[in-house]
This record gives C-alpha cells, structure tokens and sequence, in this order.
C-alpha cells in the first residue's frame, strides 16, 4: 500500500509511462484498491516488462537476502503487473541486480557461475524463464549475433522476451558499461527497456565510475533530474546501513 501511494505520489503522465500503467494508476488515485487495479486494465494481469524495468532498488536494497528480495520484487510487481510472467521477470531482474553489487569488477567474473546462481535462485516450475536462461547460455558460448539473440531471447515489451535479454547483454558485455548498454540498443524493438534493464545490472557491478562521464553530463537536470535521482540513491544507501545496523543490535 505505501508502495502504491508513493508511485502516485510521483505520477507524472507526461514522463512516457506506458499506457497500461498509466490506466492502473489513475484508477487507483480514482479509489480503486490497488490490488484490483491492474486486473481491472489488463484481465488476468499485464505480462508487460514496466515492473521489471523499475525493480533495481529492490535488487540493490535486499541483495544480501534472496528470499526477501524476491517477495518484495513481487510485491512490487503486483501494483501495476500483475501476470505471473511479468512477476517472475521483475524478480529475475531484481536478482539479477542483487547478485552483481555483490561482484567486484577488479575479480576474476565467470558469467556462466553468475548464471547458474540466478537460475538456482528463480522459481524452477517457471519454465519460460528457465528456458530462456537456457539460451543465454548457449549464446553465451558462441560469438555475439545480434539476429540471433533477438530470435532466441526477444526484444518486445513482454517480460519474458526482454529481461532475459538484458541480462544476457550484461554477461555478454560485462567489462564494459558503455559496450553493455551500446549492444542492448543495437538489439532494436523495446530498446528504452532493455537499454534501462542493463544499465541496472552493468552499473550494480561497476558502479558510478563505469558509466562514460560524457554520458553523465548530457542528462537532464531540474526537478527530477540527475541530482535528484543521486539524492535518491544515497537516501537508499543511507536507508540499507541504517536498517542493517539496527538489526545487528538485536
């Protein structure tokens, strides 16, 4: 409930939010329960990849607790996509995240270790997502073919046919932010997503220093620009320390 009052609290149609979530959040400002909105737009729930792509807070806030991680990523999920393939790809990506800040960029990484835990980690009755992590080992294997990739893993606005691509152009890519995020546009279709999913799990493992400083300053500033999203990451940080230590005292 405190999740689905501070998206509405930030709702702002003319930021480019999809149109289904947009519908889901203007019936709950309109008074409809926030568990019913999302099956009232879309019956049996949105399978969409937006839950997904906002996850990465919950990866980087619980990714010393897998199990926590997982149920408030679904929660999380439950707001606006409620379809199970949308609620086991913002999990994937939320573990996704979690388990590269825990990776230091200056040790050895074996992208095909880090899939094997994800895919320990995810529900093992869901099989689309099984498969796919399937697929991105056997792409992984081989040299990159962007056609490939598009037809094994998928580029559209389905969670199941984009975050596995992203997590794909991370290990694939996985020295380089820049290359990461470069590889993940060039794969066409959903690419803000896709592009945004990646950045999440290539800047978890890099951290601030890996992303290009030219791409830094041509963000947009003002009120909720790139201050504003730094202000929210260290009240994030400062949050994690802050309940960890308090837990620790018990």
């Amino acid at each position: 409930k405190d999740m689905a009052s501070s998206f509405l609290e930030n709702f702002n149609p003319h930021r480019g939010y999809g149109r289904g979530t947009k519908e889901v959040l203007s019936l709950i400002r309109s008074g409809v329960k926030w568990e019913e909105a999302a099956e009232k737009v879309f019956k049996g729930g949105s399978y969409g990849n937006g839950s997904a792509m906002r996850i990465a807070p919950v990866g980087c806030f619980y990714h010393n607790d897998g199990e926590k991680l997982k149920e408030v990523a679904l929660l999380s999920s439950l707001i606006t996509h409620s379809h199970p393939l949308a609620l086991e790809g913002a999990c994937l990506q939320s573990l996704a995240v979690g388990k590269a800040l825990q990776m230091d960029p200056k040790e050895k990484f074996n992208p095909f270790q880090f899939l094997e835990e994800l895919r320990e980690l995810l529900n093992p009755q869901e099989e689309v997502y099984q498969k796919k992590l399937s697929e991105i080992e056997k792409l992984l294997s081989g040299s990159h073919d962007t056609g490939k990739v598009v037809k094994k893993l998928g580029n559209d606005v389905q969670a199941c046919n984009s975050v596995p691509t992203a997590v794909y152009c991370f290990l694939a890519f996985y020295p380089s932010f820049e290359e990461a995020l470069i590889q993940a546009v060039a794969l066409g279709g959903d690419t803000d997503t896709i592009g945004a999913m990646t950045g999440a799990i290539s800047g978890a493992y890099h951290g601030m220093q890996g992303i290009p400083l030219y791409w830094l300053e041509d963000l947009e500033e003002g009120e909720k620009g790139c201050s504003y999203i730094e202000r929210l990451a260290e009240k994030l940080y400062d949050t994690f320390v802050e309940v960890n230590r308090n837990f620790n005292r018990r």
